[in-house]
């Protein structure tokens, strides 16, 4: 299992980098590691909003806010873990319903429809990298790579060199998740809907 330290070294390592971070939670206070520590989560959470990756779909009910807008019939808390919203049902069926996310003054953002009951299917933060295949890891490293470039080489000739092996090593990995799926991997289901302000502790 690829540790972040070990994403951060492998980015290293794809730039001809010698020097080794050995943590970045927190950085241990080398030039690398403050880059990662900037750059890694970037890179994380961009390729897992990008994809419905099976690991990281989620399906949660959603918390009533009441007081709903006008046009809507209702109002709901947004996941706080939430990077991409896929579709919202009801608990009894899978027919995707209409739906908007709306920032709010209050809640920060928040999901109106005018479905009851309703439940999110999205793309959820990971931070368990134990949970990331071989070639998650591989694009994970080559977008982090990319970032680091150009303030460790000033080189942007590498920056998109090594844009363009994630480009290749992401759908690789993708194509992957796909396999997975269709082997019968099952998508991960949360049906316990943790209120924002407790997720956000354990972030």
């Amino acid at each position: 299992m690829a540790s972040p330290v070990d994403i951060c070294n492998l980015a290293l390592s794809h730039l001809g980098n010698k020097a080794q971070v050995s943590s970045i939670a927190p950085s241990d206070k080398s030039t690398e590691a403050n880059l990662c520590v900037i750059f890694y989560p970037q890179a994380r959470d961009l390729i897992l909003e990008e994809y419905d990756w099976n690991f990281a779909i989620r399906t949660v009910a959603l918390a009533d806010l009441g007081s709903p807008p006008s046009g809507w019939a209702y109002r709901y808390d947004y996941p706080n873990l939430c990077l991409r919203p896929i579709s919202i049902k009801t608990t009894n069926d899978d027919i995707a319903q209409d739906y908007m996310v709306q920032g709010d003054d209050t809640q920060g953002r928040v999901v109106l429809t005018n479905t009851p009951d309703a439940e999110m299917v999205f793309v959820q933060k990971i931070t368990d990298t134990g949970l990331f295949t071989p070639t998650l890891v591989e694009a994970i490293s080559w977008l982090l790579a990319s970032y680091l470039a150009g303030p460790l080489t000033k080189s942007s000739e590498l920056s998109q060199n090594a844009l363009a092996v994630y480009a290749l090593k992401v759908k690789q990995a993708q194509a992957m998740d796909a396999m997975a799926e269709k082997l019968g991997g099952p998508r991960v289901k949360n049906d316990k809907y943790i209120p924002s302000g407790i997720a956000a502790r354990n972030v």
